[in-house]
């Protein structure tokens, strides 16, 4: 069966080749020309695909710089509430602490 395929694949190209040969020069050019159009056409559809393709994954990137800077900035926020909070307690734990020594105090008085 590759026999055959070569054979016929041999035959083919000595066919292509001898057309091309007898082929007017001008006809060949046209030819060329219109497979480089199509060719030229195809590549400006790629070109076209891709760009979009680049815009969007950019337009993708920024966004999610801007939601990740924004929960940064959340992050941020909530770490400041919580060293205040914490400060608060201390401070709370604290005067607990003064009004315990102080309720004992005047327990013994009374």
């Amino acid at each position: 069966m590759q026999k055959k395929a070569k054979k016929y694949g041999e035959h083919y190209r000595i066919w292509a080749e001898q057309r091309r040969i007898q082929q007017n020069p001008l006809e060949h050019l046209e030819a060329e020309n219109k497979r480089l159009i199509a060719t030229s056409i195809r590549l400006e559809q790629e070109n076209d695909d891709l760009s979009s393709e680049l815009l969007a994954t950019c337009k993708s990137k920024i966004r999610l710089q801007s939601a990740l800077e924004t929960a940064e900035d959340k992050a941020e926020t909530l770490n400041g509430q919580l060293l205040h909070t914490h400060a608060a307690l201390a401070e709370a734990e604290e005067e607990k602490a003064r009004l315990a020594e102080e309720v004992a105090g005047l327990k013994v008085i009374l």
